[in-house]
């Protein structure tokens, strides 16, 4: 286990015996630990500690606006330290009741402040980021659909998001994933 993480941990629980596992990562560069016994997500954000404000303040809008969010429970630079809500995801229970209480989380962003203290021109999304994004998702979809199916939806996309960038903004959850 990574010394930092190992050291926060042992502080944060008083327990020289603390350990916890490495989770599977993702794109990012963060890197992400559970401890089983304290019930505790540890992250380390390394070098980025633009990252780790922009986590920092968005988890607490978050939670001021009574959105469901783990607890932080310690956060010194680079380690951030929060309460472990399990792994049981929506691909472990695919309900309609359970996508239906995930969807109304996400339109509660909609009555989120806008006002962040972290750049504007870094998080906003344009047409360029939009279509980046929808054709990242389509790139992943038609890994699942046969060559024969494939689909050009340029002229759509680009509508969408002449529409979206005439609404007003508010906060979205960028990487939203179904699990």
């Amino acid at each position: 286990m990574d010394s930092t993480i190992l050291d926060a941990l042992i502080k944060y629980t008083k327990d020289p015996k603390a350990s916890a596992l490495k989770l599977k990562g993702d794109a990012s560069s963060r890197e992400y630990y559970r401890d089983l016994k304290n019930n505790l997500i540890i992250c380390n954000y390394h070098n980025d500690q633009k990252g780790f404000h922009n986590f920092t303040e968005l988890q607490s809008i978050l939670k001021d606006s009574n959105i469901l969010v783990p607890k932080v429970l310690d956060e010194k630079f680079p380690i951030l330290i929060q309460e472990d809500l399990g792994d049981k995801s929506l691909e472990m229970e695919p309900t309609p009741e359970n996508y239906s209480k995930v969807v109304n989380i996400l339109i509660g962003f909609q009555s989120l402040p806008t006002d962040f203290s972290f750049k504007i021109n870094e998080m906003q999304f344009t047409k360029e980021k939009f279509m980046w994004e929808l054709n990242f998702a389509v790139e992943h979809l038609q890994k699942l659909i046969p060559s024969t199916n494939e689909f050009a939806l340029d002229d759509e996309f680009d509508s969408i998001c002449d529409f979206i960038l005439k609404t007003p903004q508010c906060p979205c959850h960028r990487d939203f994933h179904s699990n």
